[in-house]
């Protein structure tokens, strides 16, 4: 049986891939910029994917890696022994982890990535309220300016949560104390073939229904 935190660490995968597809390039992004600003410019051809695609595959991408972790704490926290608690999720995360695997080098640097990506993961619900536009881009010749959702849900953000998920069950998975070694190397293996999978979700089996296309607001940066 393949636990479901494997799972969600593959659809994390998977989706931080398919928001990288959906960047706009910078030549797209440059020319809309010089067209709202009544300037002449070379509009080289769009790409296929809406504007809003990359945010929907990074929601889905942060999301699936914060389930991953918590699977991931879930499984392993009856193994150990552990004192009661009262600090926040991603903090008792990372308390397990240490406890149960060889990790302690790694602990800080991962304890400050899974505070960030439980902090991008409640970002989900924010409150329903005017919020000042953020800078979410820089290209060469523009800033863009959007909701603070859209900088916080980019293909980046996808890649680093992606990332962050892999590399925490990897280290643990090869790293186990006596108290997690058999619960380990029964999962080693599965998890080295959602490693090596290829598989992505087609356009029909994504997560989410396409969007209609959504107006970014930029301005032309002076020379």
């Amino acid at each position: 049986m393949t636990p479901m935190w494997l799972y969600w660490a593959k659809v994390a995968r998977a989706h931080a891939d398919l928001a990288e597809r959906a960047v706009t390039p910078e030549a797209v992004v440059d020319a809309c910029s010089a067209s709202l600003a009544g300037m002449e410019a070379e509009a080289p051809n769009p790409p296929q994917s809406r504007d809003s695609e990359e945010m929907l595959a990074a929601m889905i991408s942060v999301a699936a890696a914060a389930h991953a972790l918590d699977g991931l704490y879930g499984s392993v926290k009856p193994l150990l022994s552990l004192p009661p608690s009262c600090a926040r999720r991603s903090r008792r995360i990372i308390e397990a982890l240490t406890a149960g695997f060889r990790v302690g080098k790694q602990a800080p640097r991962w304890q400050a990535e899974v505070d960030w990506l439980f902090d991008s993961d409640e970002a989900v619900h924010p409150a329903e309220v005017f919020r000042p536009l953020v800078v979410s881009r820089v290209t060469a010749h523009t800033v863009v300016y959007s909701g603070i959702e859209v900088a916080t849900y980019s293909a980046a953000a996808a890649r680093r949560a992606a990332d962050l998920a892999s590399t925490v069950i990897t280290a643990c998975l090869d790293n186990p104390k006596p108290a997690t070694k058999d619960w380990a190397e029964t999962r080693r293996d599965i998890w080295q073939s959602v490693l090596g999978s290829t598989d992505r979700p087609s356009a029909s089996g994504l997560l989410y229904a396409p969007a209609k296309p959504v107006t970014v607001a930029s301005r032309s940066r002076t020379p």
